[in-house]
C-alpha cells in the first residue's frame, strides 16, 4: 500500500471537522482529485483514507452526513482553506485498508433547502443581490420535502424579484440559475456566476455591482511554458446566428443576427427561444444580442495542463480570471483571452499536483 501523505511539511493538509465546524483531526490521504466549478456545479473532492494504521479513525468521528473535509494549500495560505465541504459517500474497502470518499461543497445543501414559506418577496437592485437575499432566507428557514418555487420580477420602479411557492419538487439551487440570467437584462449589462468559497457565497459579475471578476491583469499561457500540455475542442452545433426570441405568451418578438458570422457560415444557423421571465421589449432585445453574441461562432473550448510550481490556483488565477492562452501547435493556432469557469486538481503520490484548467472564451461571458 502507497505511503499516505501525512508528513506536515507536505503541500496539502486534509483536515476531518463535524458539522459544527468543529476541528477532529488530520487526515491521512492518497490519490485526491478535486473538481471546482462555477455556478450549481459547485467543487467536490474525491480521495482514499488509509484508516487501519489510524485508531481514532472510526465511524464516530468520520461517518457521510456528519463530517466535514477542509483542505488546505501551503502555497495559498496555512489558515483558509482551499475548500470546504460534507462528506456525503463512503465506501470500505477491505483489500488494501482504505476508505473512499466523496464531498460536495455547500451548494450541496441548496439543493436539499427549500423554504416552507409559500411567498418571498425580495427587493434588489441586481440580480446579485438577488440571489444572496434569496439564499440568506432560505438557509435560515425550515425545510419541507416537495415543495418547489418559481421566480418572477416585477415592473416597480426598483428591481424586485418575487419567489412563490409552488409544489413541483423543484430544488432551490436550479432558481439560482435563472436569477443568473436576469443579469443580461439588468440596467449594468452584468454577467454574473455565483460560487461557493469556504463557507460563503460569492457572486462575480464583470459590471459595476457584486465582486469584480479578474481585478488584476490577465496572466499568460505559452504552450511550451507553464502550459505543458492542451486539449483543444471546437463545437459548432449550437453555431446560431440568426436569434429569435419571444415572450412566454407570445406577445413579443424580437431576433438579432450578426453579419460576419452569416458571411463565413451561411444563414442557415438560427434558433428559436421563449422567455418566461421577459416583461419589455427592451428586455427581450437584450436577450436576443446577448444569446446571438455567446453563437455567433463555433465554440472553442481548450483545457490547460498547468506546471504547478508557476501558476497555483486561488494564488495566481481564481474564478472569472482572464487569461491569456497563445498555443502554435501545427493544426492548433489560439490566441486570445479566456476566462476561467473552474479547474480540476489532481494529488497523486509523491504529493505531486497537476491542474487543469476549465475555460470559456469571451464570446460566452
Amino acid at each position: 500500500m502507497p505511503t499516505p501523505l501525512t508528513s506536515p511539511n507536505q503541500r496539502f493538509i486534509v483536515e476531518l471537522h463535524n458539522n459544527a465546524f468543529g476541528y477532529i483531526g488530520t487526515l491521512p490521504y492518497n490519490n485526491m482529485q478535486g473538481e471546482f466549478k462555477l455556478g450549481h456545479d459547485g467543487a467536490s473532492i474525491r480521495m482514499t483514507i488509509p484508516y487501519k494504521d489510524y485508531a481514532w479513525i472510526t465511524p464516530d468521528v468520520l461517518y457521510p452526513g456528519k463530517s466535514e473535509i477542509w483542505i488546505y494549500d501551503s502555497l495559498v495560505s496555512a489558515t483558509v482553506p482551499i475548500y470546504q465541504g460534507q462528506l456525503w459517500d463512503l465506501t470500505a474497502n477491505s483489500s488494501d485498508g482504505t476508505l473512499s470518499i466523496s464531498t460536495s461543497d455547500y451548494l450541496t445543501y441548496l439543493a436539499r433547502r427549500i423554504p416552507t414559506t409559500s411567498t418571498i418577496a425580495i427587493s434588489a437592485k441586481d440580480p446579485a443581490q438577488a440571489i444572496a437575499d434569496l439564499v440568506n432566507v432560505t438557509m435560515s428557514a425550515e425545510t419541507a420535502g416537495g415543495v418547489g418555487f418559481t421566480v418572477t420580477p416585477t415592473t416597480s420602479a426598483v428591481t424586485a424579484y418575487k419567489i412563490t411557492a409552488t409544489y413541483n419538487r423543484t430544488q432551490l439551487l436550479n432558481y439560482l440559475d435563472i436569477i443568473d440570467d436576469w443579469a443580461a437584462l439588468s440596467s449594468s449589462g452584468a454577467v454574473e456566476y455565483y460560487m461557493i468559497d469556504g463557507n460563503q457565497m460569492h457572486v462575480l459579475t464583470t459590471g459595476a455591482v457584486g465582486e469584480v471578476l479578474s481585478p488584476v491583469a490577465p496572466a499568460r499561457l505559452e504552450y511550451g511554458g507553464a502550459l505543458t500540455s492542451y486539449s483543444f475542442t471546437v463545437q459548432a452545433e449550437n453555431l446560431a446566428n440568426y436569434y429569435f426570441t419571444t415572450d412566454q405568451d407570445n406577445k413579443l418578438f424580437s431576433s438579432a443576427s450578426d453579419a460576419p458570422s452569416i458571411a463565413a457560415y451561411g444563414r442557415a444557423y438560427q434558433m428559436a427561444e421563449a422567455q418566461d421571465h421577459v416583461l419589455t421589449q427592451a428586455q427581450l432585445d437584450a436577450l436576443s444580442a446577448t444569446r446571438v453574441k455567446a453563437a455567433k461562432t463555433p465554440r472553442l473550448i481548450p483545457q490547460m495542463v498547468l506546471r504547478t510550481n508557476l501558476l497555483v490556483p486561488r494564488r495566481d488565477f481564481y474564478y472569472g480570471s482572464l487569461l491569456d492562452v497563445y498555443i502554435n501547435d501545427g493544426w492548433t493556432q489560439y490566441d486570445q483571452q479566456v476566462r476561467v469557469v473552474g479547474w480540476q486538481l489532481t494529488v497523486g503520490r509523491s504529493n505531486r499536483a497537476t491542474v487543469v484548467i476549465y475555460a470559456n472564451d469571451l464570446n460566452e461571458v
